[in-house]
């Protein structure tokens, strides 16, 4: 569903609209009426769905689902969807962009020969600041080499160490020793703060830790992704005294391509292979039942001129989308 809906963005986000003003304790969605429908046959439903939540200065697109059925509809002037189902349970997605947050109805029962109309109303999507917190960078080529290393954050550097100025030019060594104006460095080191919308934050897999289990959880895990035991140490000391004070945390890794959404990375000469790792949490309160699918992890296959990047984030709210009812 969520590669479904990040390719209809690309069409949605183009549609115009105004956010109206909206009293937070607002429902996203409510069952307004239930009446008999005599026209229906035996076995069926009939569903209206009422939208509202913004303005419509043009045609409006609504991707949704019901159950397997995936749908996308041109809203008319009426602002609503009718659709004849068979009577029974189920599960409802309605996606506009990503400036409202997603709605999900679980499990809801329809009879027979009845007409349901249910009012959907969107909210704008929460935002805030997301703090990318400790990238660093190894680089370990074959042989001493002049080498030039450039980050596109997608917010503001905050801090950079050495001075990062229009990009680091780093003689590397192949025991990932780095030399940067006649000093010597372990790794490349930025940080940068972004925004993020909570909708960019929603999860089908990932791994519910213990705190008290975290720093087991990434001996485990970087081991069995490739990390060597000095770039397992730095990752540890940093993250896991922040995983161990919270009682339970969600965690998800994003690899290679994947962190583009965070930064850019540019390296010349280009490397033979590398590897980038961005750990997201966020203290998990919930007492919520959920279906995690545990994460697959790559592996990181060292050749030749190798580079490893790894970094992470806290975020205030993330959205799980298989909780279990």
């Amino acid at each position: 569903m969520r590669s479904l809906f990040f390719i209809y963005f690309i069409i949605l986000s183009s549609v115009g609209f105004t956010a109206e003003t909206v009293s937070p304790d607002f429902p996203s969605y409510e069952i307004i009426s239930k009446v008999e429908d005599s026209s229906l046959k035996v076995g069926r439903t009939k569903v209206i769905f009422q939208f509202s939540g913004f303005d419509y200065l043009a045609s409006t697109l609504i991707v949704w689902s019901a159950n397997k059925m995936i749908d996308t509809v041109l809203l008319g002037d009426k602002n609503e969807i009718t659709e004849v189902l068979i009577s029974g349970k189920y599960n409802f997605k309605f996606y506009h962009n990503s400036q409202y947050k997603e709605i999900i109805i679980p499990k809801l029962e329809f009879e027979s020969g009845y007409c349901y109309t249910i009012s959907i109303h969107f909210k704008l999507a929460n935002r805030d600041n997301i703090h990318v917190k400790k990238p660093i960078i190894y680089l370990y080529p074959e042989v001493s080499t002049l080498i030039e290393v450039k980050v596109k954050p997608k917010g503001k550097l905050i801090f950079t160490y050495p001075l990062y100025e229009d990009g680091w030019q780093v003689t590397a060594n192949p025991d990932g020793t780095l030399v940067v104006n006649e000093q010597a460095y372990n790794y490349l080191f930025w940080e940068s703060e972004q925004e993020y919308l909570l909708i960019d934050y929603s999860f089908i897999d990932g791994f519910l830790v213990e705190g008290a289990n975290s720093l087991t959880f990434l001996e485990d895990k970087l081991s069995a992704i490739g990390l060597n035991s000095k770039e397992k140490a730095d990752f540890i000391t940093f993250w896991g005294p922040q995983l161990i004070q919270n009682k339970r945390n969600f965690i998800h890794f994003y690899t290679n391509e994947e962190c583009n959404r965070f930064a850019e990375l540019t390296i010349t000469p280009q490397p033979k292979s590398i590897f980038r790792l961005y750990m997201v949490f966020s203290p998990f309160k919930s007492d919520g039942e959920y279906e995690i699918s545990n994460q697959e992890l790559p592996i990181y296959n060292r050749d030749g001129f190798t580079v490893l990047e790894w970094g992470g984030s806290e975020l205030s709210e993330i959205n799980l989308l298989n909780k279990v009812e």
